[in-house]
């Protein structure tokens, strides 16, 4: 199975293991438990399907295409070596924005969809990141492409340990 289906189907199965999880978690908490858990599991894939549209659709709009990938384009000719696109929602900026976001969505808001649709997107990404963790070089490209200089291995596992600890954080924040 190559990484791209491996991460598809995480990304399908997981939102449903997560939305029994909160339903476990919260059926007494709330009025109707079976109506919020609907609403969490949707925002659930809403945040893996924005994801998904930046890499298939939105990376069109903010990254156009140069003249030399028109012109490869039109000529046919494959370029030397693949060209990982620089799509915003890999980005660390936006990564590091979801941070005080997250924590302000769990704090602020009583909205499940909402916070369906913040996990979706930090869930997706840390699939991602840990199916891609394996081909240093590659997860550079497509995590830590704004940065000058090239992250060592220890330097890109203890921003992904960091990542996966702030996950859990999240989600104990959301269950409990």
């Amino acid at each position: 199975m190559k990484w791209a289906e491996r991460i598809l189907f995480l990304q399908l199965v997981f939102p449903l293991l997560y939305a029994l999880i909160y339903y476990f978690f919260t059926a007494q908490d709330t009025i109707n438990p079976l109506a919020n858990t609907v609403l969490f599991a949707a925002g659930l894939y809403v945040g893996q399907f924005l994801l998904w549209a930046d890499a298939r659709w939105f990376y069109s709009y903010y990254n156009p295409p140069t003249e030399t990938e028109a012109t490869t384009a039109n000529t046919e000719e494959m370029p030397a070596t693949p060209d990982i696109p620089q799509l915003i929602t890999r980005s660390l900026l936006f990564i590091l924005s979801l941070f005080p976001l997250s924590i302000y969505m769990i704090t602020s808001t009583g909205s499940a969809m909402g916070v369906g649709v913040l996990l979706g997107i930090l869930v997706g990404l840390a699939i991602e990141m840990i199916i891609l963790r394996r081909d240093l070089l590659f997860f550079q490209q497509h995590f830590f492409y704004q940065l000058r200089r090239p992250a060592t291995l220890k330097e890109t596992d203890r921003f992904m340990y960091g990542y996966l600890a702030f996950i859990l954080v999240v989600s104990m924040l959301v269950l409990l």
